[in-house]
């Protein structure tokens, strides 16, 4: 049924890749004088808020992340399918988190250091209610197999 337990926890980590594709997920602070750079999911703009180039390996993952999420909600009648899809989310979320980290120290301009923003680290935190929701389908699953059992 859609409307386990499951569902919730799945819903919480997408509103979660979507704030961070919101927000500025770090900024890059000069050393002395100068204007920042903020870091979004798919651009980097300048302090003059024009946009220095595209990022889009950092939106691709997040995206995918979001759709296998999206996904794995409407697969609630396929509960092994559905923890299969929790792994995978699970994996992109790992993936972005990975890419956002080397790319953040790697592409930093000279003079400058960088300095992650709080909404880089809630993919990391949605994580927890992606595992929550695969321990949830796990519950349903050895409990529709205990009453198989039973019959």
């Amino acid at each position: 049924m859609i409307q386990r337990i499951q569902t919730v926890w799945l819903a919480l980590a997408a509103v979660l890749l979507i704030v961070t594709a919101l927000l500025p997920v770090a900024v890059f602070l000069p050393d002395g004088m100068g204007s920042e750079m903020k870091v979004f999911c798919a651009t980097l703009l300048s302090g003059e808020g024009k946009m220095e180039f595209f990022l889009p390996v950092l939106m691709v993952f997040l995206v995918a992340a979001f759709m296998v999420e999206g996904y794995c909600i409407m697969q609630y009648k396929d509960r092994k399918r559905q923890m299969k899809l929790c792994v995978v989310a699970i994996a992109l979320v790992i993936l972005w988190t990975s890419a956002l980290f080397v790319m953040g120290n790697t592409m930093c301009p000279e003079g400058m250091h960088v300095s992650f923003t709080w909404s880089a680290w809630l993919p990391s935190v949605s994580v927890l209610p992606l595992l929550l929701a695969k321990k949830a389908i796990k519950h349903d699953e050895d409990l529709i197999k205990s009453v198989d059992r039973i019959r």
